[in-house]
């Protein structure tokens, strides 16, 4: 069979083999047959006619779907030569992602599922979403859809730190002034964690049973120190 040339029509600042380009968007875009198709009707019509922007080298912003049908029309005994590149900058791979989806092209087709996961990947919020067009997308059903859950897990994530000051199993460090705060009022209660429970180990006692033991001790040594009798605050009376 002989070879047919997919003519470049195009230039960018370099030239790369199609084989040394990588997926940058995952499973962002669903490429029907239908669609894949027409592309390669395209192609073969008007030849390469636009550079694939790349981040980082060798990661597609834009010609994934064109790179995607190369090797179906090799199937078909076309050949081209390497690809223009266009190298588009950006300062981590979170931005490089909010760029890909501003410049999306209409053959692949963005889903909610794909969507969520590239996003996630990336790390993008709902915010980088704003004043982006993303036609096959309803972003307020999108957002009902997949946020919802994750907006609860947060808002439950915000009551325990409101309640624990930081969610429980968090690593923190010690040094820092609100841990110290907090460690001076627990100390102004009274409470003496360093001496352990020693026999108690069962929890009977006055301190474990009685909800209000500490606050009921302080208000005491308060006005024991008022009167002169001395105790301190984490001192036991």
């Amino acid at each position: 069979m002989s070879k047919k040339i997919i003519p470049i029509k195009c230039k960018g600042n370099r030239t790369m083999p199609f084989n040394k380009f990588k997926n940058f968007q995952g499973n962002l875009k669903d490429l029907t047959e239908e669609r894949a198709a027409e592309l390669m009707k395209q192609i073969k019509d008007l030849g390469w006619v636009a550079p694939v922007f790349a981040w980082n080298q060798t990661e597609i912003l834009d010609g994934h779907q064109r790179l995607a049908v190369l090797p179906l029309l090799f199937k078909e005994g076309y050949t081209i030569g390497e690809i223009p590149v266009v190298d588009v900058e950006a300062q981590d791979k979170r931005e490089a992602a909010k760029i890909l989806l501003a410049i999306n092209s209409r053959y692949g087709q963005i889903t909610e599922e794909g969507l969520y996961e590239f996003m996630s990947i990336m790390e993008l919020e709902q915010i980088d979403l704003e004043g982006l067009e993303l036609p096959e997308i309803d972003l307020e059903h999108f957002s009902e859809g997949y946020f919802e859950e994750e907006k609860g897990t947060k808002e439950n994530a915000l009551k325990m730190c409101e309640r624990f000051g930081i969610p429980p199993f968090s690593v923190f460090n010690a040094r820092e002034g609100w841990w110290q705060t907090r460690k001076a009022a627990w100390i102004g209660l009274g409470i003496t964690s360093e001496l352990g429970r020693g026999e108690n180990l069962l929890l009977k006692s006055k301190e474990v049973e009685d909800i209000n033991y500490y606050s009921k001790r302080k208000a005491k040594n308060a006005v024991s120190r008022k009167k002169g009798k001395g105790a301190r605050p984490n001192e036991k009376t």
